[in-house]
């Protein structure tokens, strides 16, 4: 059983060794008990998965991973499977668990020589199996996979076989998702003890299969105090436990008027890019806040027309061009602090200098907090270090957004965590970096998506999540308003927007479906 409150937890490498470790020497749990858990829950799942006894192979390499991979074998033989074992590494130098495995293998076979069980060393059997078990490599992988055991898997990755991965699918890196060279392709990845984060980020999402937890005997207190990053991972299912929680905070706050129920103010908008201030003023509408409104400059403001009958519009100064310039900037401010909500700043906005510049001076005035997206990410770079400390930021880039202003276009949990201490505002702020898998981060924590978020690579997506991002957040109380609460509110305004994307493509690609709702 996993432990309460572990359950959407996500381990680097050196954490799991941690846990691991202690387990053996501070509970007194030999590590090759845990192996035996591990290859009991994992025979379990492979056995339900593939009841029907078939020949399977098992291909290990040297480390503890093998020794799973062997206990696994043995358990499987017992259900009357037929089993090749392939010691891609041979016998020589293993762990003292798995060459454990490896002689209660050899003895059983000794005992009744018409066991349907075979070894090979340094070679493949020569034969196309349907069913492997992938303990080559583990999560103390830290070089690239070459030469003949690279040939090996590539030869098994054209089976196509159904692949059950001990722990994490060989030559994928641990940490980051990485293919190290080249990667076993898993049906299943069966994660023991720990979910390990390679599995969910990179190129571990799609080589990892279906991820299954298989719980060992590790203590709460232990999984709590692993140093280092924490990691959890954002599912579906975990999206009512996000809307109790900021239903929670919701009952603090007194609601007798319609602005008293969360107010959200858009500034976006330029000539051309209305479109986004649409997408994202509706989204925001349909979280039940209390008032939608948009600030607009006298030019571009007719676009509006057909569009907004409960969402307002605010008047700023104009200089003719339609773009948001410095002279807009104490208005825009002034509006805001006489009936406090939450900004949401960028979509459709512009790039013009002047706008940019505008955007900056802008930040150092509000006091709400601010949904940072699209051309408010771009006026933002280079400029990081003048934003005030006490600024409540979420900032939702997409790649290109996010390597303009980091550096970087992938992001690493790791990597965001140091990419936020150069934020004065880092206590008080949310940075999602778009991407498959979609990375949200605090400096103490990082969720990261376990579902298929290439559904969201439609234009207008950015806008609609930003929107619902900052109807959410304005339904709170404004003490309640800090790092963790945005980051729920985050975490739930992902969650609606996929629930609302699937909705629409269930609907497109399926005549007979009802219509969709939402904003997409």
């Amino acid at each position: 059983m996993i432990p309460p409150g572990f359950e959407n937890r996500l381990f680097t490498a050196a954490q799991s060794r941690d846990i691991d470790r202690r387990t053996i020497e501070e509970l007194g749990i030999p590590g090759f008990t845990l192996m035996e858990v591990a290859a009991q829950r994992a025979a379990d799942h492979i056995f339900e998965m593939q009841p029907g006894p078939v020949r399977v192979l098992s291909f290990c390499g040297k480390g503890n991973n093998a020794g799973d991979a062997l206990a696994v074998s043995r358990l499987l033989l017992m259900k009357g499977f037929s089993v090749d074992v392939c010691l891609a590494l041979g016998k020589t130098g293993m762990s003292a668990d798995a060459a454990a495995n490896l002689r209660i293998l050899e003895k059983m076979l000794e005992a009744d020589p018409e066991l349907p069980l075979r070894f090979f060393e340094g070679v493949l059997p020569g034969r196309v199996y349907c069913t492997v078990i992938d303990g080559l490599f583990g999560t103390g992988l830290q070089r690239d996979v070459t030469g003949p055991l690279a040939e090996m898997i590539a030869e098994i990755n054209r089976w196509q076989a159904r692949v059950f991965a001990m722990d994490i699918p060989s030559g994928l890196h641990a940490d980051s998702g990485a293919v190290m060279g080249t990667a076993l392709q898993a049906h299943t990845t069966l994660m023991f003890g720990t979910a390990k984060a390679g599995c969910y980020l990179g190129r571990g999402a799609a080589l990892s299969g279906k991820r299954v937890l298989c719980p060992l005997p590790f203590p709460a207190h232990l999984l709590r105090e692993a140093e280092g990053a924490v990691l959890r991972s954002l599912s579906p299912g975990g999206k009512p436990q996000l809307e109790n929680k900021l239903r929670k905070l919701r009952e603090g706050r007194e609601v007798r008027h319609k602005y008293q129920n969360g107010n959200v103010y858009v500034l976006g908008g330029s000539p051309g890019l209305t479109g986004a201030v649409i997408l994202t003023a509706k989204a925001a509408w349909s979280t039940g806040c209390g008032s939608v409104q948009v600030f607009t400059t006298p030019e571009v403001s007719p676009a509006y027309d057909a569009h907004f009958v409960d969402i307002t519009r605010k008047m700023i100064p104009g200089d003719g061009s339609g773009l948001f310039k410095a002279d807009a900037v104490r208005a825009v401010a002034e509006v805001i602090a006489a009936r406090p909500g939450v900004l949401v700043l960028g979509p459709g906005l512009g790039t013009h200098p002047e706008t940019a510049a505008a955007v900056r001076q802008l930040l150092r005035l509000v006091k709400a907090p601010v949904v940072l997206d699209a051309d408010g990410v771009r006026a933002l770079s280079g400029h990081t270090e003048k934003l005030p400390d006490d600024l409540r930021l979420i900032v939702t880039p997409h790649p290109g957004e996010q390597e303009q202003l980091l550096g970087f276009s992938i992001a690493q949990p790791e990597q965001l965590a140091q990419a936020l201490n150069h934020f004065p505002c880092r206590d008080n702020m949310v940075f999602l970096a778009k991407g498959s898998p979609a990375l949200l981060a605090t400096r103490n924590e990082c969720r990261i998506t376990t579902y298929d978020t290439r559904i969201f690579s439609r234009t207008g997506f950015g806008d609609v999540l930003a929107g619902l991002m900052a109807g959410m957040l304005s339904r709170l109380p404004d003490s309640t308003v800090t790092a963790e609460s945005m980051l729920d509110v985050s975490a739930l305004a992902m969650l609606e927007s996929y629930a609302r994307a699937t909705c629409q493509h269930e609907s497109a690609v399926s005549p007979s479906a009802p219509e969709a709702g939402g904003m997409f």
